[in-house]
């Protein structure tokens, strides 16, 4: 399932958890330290939909320069403290349109969002897309 892009629905989607349905999957068991220094989501466990699955597999949005992400692509990052808990989510969904057509949405800890929580907005004057510009970064 894809939800709509507003504030309201990508929250929802989050609160219920819909990105643990079918469809979905976990890059890893647990949540895993940050892959970057600059990154300020902290601990993550990173979930994939299906149709951002198959848009890695063919080489869609390895960078600026490749081919955009297939519209519906979403992905979701669950924010942990160093106990393990759960305190935050961030999502992206590829809308349709060019490569930084994107809805996102990050509720958590203000510095786990870069801004004030809850930060919401399409396209590239979000300050989400400061730094992922229409790229989806799920390194492991």
């Amino acid at each position: 399932m894809v939800p709509g892009s507003s504030a309201e629905e990508l929250a929802a989607f989050l609160d219920a958890m819909g990105y643990r349905e079918a469809g979905w999957s976990a890059q890893t068991d647990a949540p895993r330290d940050p892959s970057s220094e600059v990154s300020p989501h902290g601990r993550v466990r990173v979930w994939r939909n299906e149709i951002l699955v198959a848009s890695q597999a063919a080489g869609n949005g390895t960078d600026l320069d490749a081919p955009k992400h297939d519209t519906g692509s979403m992905v979701v990052k669950e924010f942990y403290d160093d106990a393990d808990a759960l305190i935050g989510r961030a999502t992206m969904l590829k809308l349709e349109g060019d490569l930084r057509q994107w809805a996102y949405y990050c509720g958590g800890p203000d510095a786990r969002c870069m801004d004030s929580s809850p930060v919401h907005g399409i396209g590239f004057g979000v300050s989400c897309s400061f730094c992922h510009g229409g790229l989806v970064f799920t390194h492991q």
